[in-house]
């Protein structure tokens, strides 16, 4: 998959200074969190925060802290069920989706639990395992679309987590929509 990231903004010196930004070590992980976190946004998914940890095994972590959501009876309500696991599995997703936006590929290593997560998630609307791997690699192009379609609003949640001092690389769910807002005033601005 080629990377189809939009980096549209600015001078081409700003362009690729962010694209080198992203592309880093840590950029990557922010990247990687930042989808996560545009996701529960674009699906009203609510989080608490979103965070960047320092690492001395592998130089940065990250995680989205969200309340689980509440999961209807899948015999009662099915389709209310398959809504909330849907959800549920494209925020899972989003992080690899981000990644690959920006880089063209998803670390496994990185991205491995996010998959594990998903696949419990699907498990139970699906039939089989090759019905489970279509059903989720539909989800991730859903996924992969919506926040390519939403880019800027991913690289800046990204760049703004990096431009915080290391010890201090955390965002709420308030700053993070503030963000969002701002991007797609932005967008409209530049529309008329």
């Amino acid at each position: 998959m080629q990377p189809r990231s939009n980096f549209s903004h600015g001078s081409s010196a700003e362009r690729r200074a962010r694209r080198a930004r992203l592309c880093s070590e840590v950029g990557i992980v922010a990247v990687h969190e930042a989808g996560h976190t545009i996701a529960h946004v674009l699906l009203d998914y609510p989080f608490q925060y979103v965070t960047l940890n320092p690492s001395k095994r592998i130089g940065c972590t990250g995680r989205v802290v969200y309340w689980l959501a509440e999961f209807p009876d899948q015999d009662t309500y099915p389709d209310a069920f398959r809504l909330v696991s849907e959800q549920e599995a494209m925020t899972l997703l989003a992080g690899a989706a981000a990644e690959c936006i920006l880089t063209g590929s998803y670390s496994s290593e990185g991205c491995s639990s996010d998959f594990e997560d998903v696949a419990k998630y699907l498990t139970p609307l699906a039939n089989n395992v090759d019905e489970l791997s279509s059903y989720q690699q539909w989800l991730f192009y859903r996924t992969l679309t919506m926040l390519r379609t939403n880019w800027e609003m991913v690289a800046r949640v990204a760049d703004t987590l990096l431009a915080l001092p290391a010890s201090k690389r955390t965002l709420t769910q308030t700053k993070v929509k503030s963000i969002c807002r701002q991007v797609a005033a932005e967008a409209l601005a530049s529309a008329a």
